[in-house]
């Protein structure tokens, strides 16, 4: 007697086991949608963007992990945030102002920025001015450290570090 079902089920378990292992190749499964929620959990992590404000912030280092700059000697480069979105600061040889938006989700953004003196210094200054401006203009997203330092994100991997 033929068994009519056989087939069927064969099929059934078949594609039961082709998604199993597709599930396992693409790293599905139950142990990955535990750290999924981990990592929805950091990526949806709100800063406060009041601790922006009323601070004036030193540039401490720019550049990618291991490859830091630093200010060349006798430079203080800063950078502060006011309540109505407007940022300024000195860029080691001239002041400069500009809109800026920050968001709770780390989003960060400079608009309009422009110098608003015009000093002259030595080259050596000014292209460090001209690097840190053009970083600023570039910057899309921030956080703090743990010590509290604030980071600004430019370019991909390349951040500033602010104390």
């Amino acid at each position: 007697m033929r068994r009519w079902w056989r087939p069927a089920v064969t099929a059934m378990a078949a594609a039961c086991l082709v998604s199993m292992n597709a599930c396992e190749l693409s790293g599905g499964g139950r142990e990955d949608d535990e750290d999924d929620k981990d990592d929805d959990t950091e990526e949806t992590k709100k800063l406060d963007v009041s601790r922006l404000r009323d601070v004036t912030w030193v540039l401490k280092s720019w550049g990618k992990t291991g490859k830091e700059n630093k200010p060349i000697s006798g430079t203080t480069i800063n950078l502060k945030f006011d309540d109505v979105d407007d940022a300024s600061g000195y860029a080691g040889c001239n002041y400069y102002i500009s809109d800026y938006t920050a968001r709770d989700d780390g989003y960060m953004d400079f608009d309009s920025l422009q110098r608003t003196t015009s000093y002259s210094c030595s080259v050596q200054r000014r292209n460090q001015e001209d690097e840190y401006l053009d970083n600023l203009r570039d910057a899309t997203r921030f956080d703090f450290e743990e010590d509290g330092d604030l980071r600004l994100y430019y370019d991909d991997g390349y951040f500033m570090v602010f104390e």
